[in-house]
């Protein structure tokens, strides 16, 4: 981006660089990949640009909850891979104070879960 101050000096600022991939956008390529199409054909068929599916794998932009079904009728995604897809597509959209607080309940519910099991196993060997 280049910013004109005055007739003779411009000040050039560099873009900002773009995220490195969300866990939804390596999903998208993976499953893109695993069906032997490119982005740009899997693009065509879902009526999106290239470039907006970029935005999407670096964190950029949203996938559009309203056609995750859809793709994941095209990816030939069925069961646990298209409830991970469909849930990975939720995560984009929820603010980052709750994804920080849903990560850290379920690190507290593991972490929990882990010390009942350690119990009950010593409970059971005494």
């Amino acid at each position: 981006m280049t910013i004109q101050t005055s007739n003779r000096k411009r000040l050039t600022y560099a873009k900002p660089r773009a995220k490195t991939a969300t866990p939804f956008g390596r999903m998208l390529y993976h499953s893109i990949s695993g069906i032997g199409l490119s982005a740009n054909a899997f693009a065509k068929r879902i009526d999106y640009s290239s470039g907006f599916l970029s935005g999407i794998y670096q964190g950029l932009k949203k996938p559009p909850l309203h056609a995750i079904s859809d793709w994941c009728d095209v990816l030939e995604l069925e069961d646990n891979a298209r409830e991970e897809f469909m849930i990975l597509a939720a995560w984009e959209h929820t603010p980052p104070i709750l994804q920080n607080y849903l990560t850290m309940h379920s690190k507290f519910c593991f972490k929990a879960h882990t010390k009942w099991l350690q119990h009950i196993e010593e409970t059971d060997n005494a």
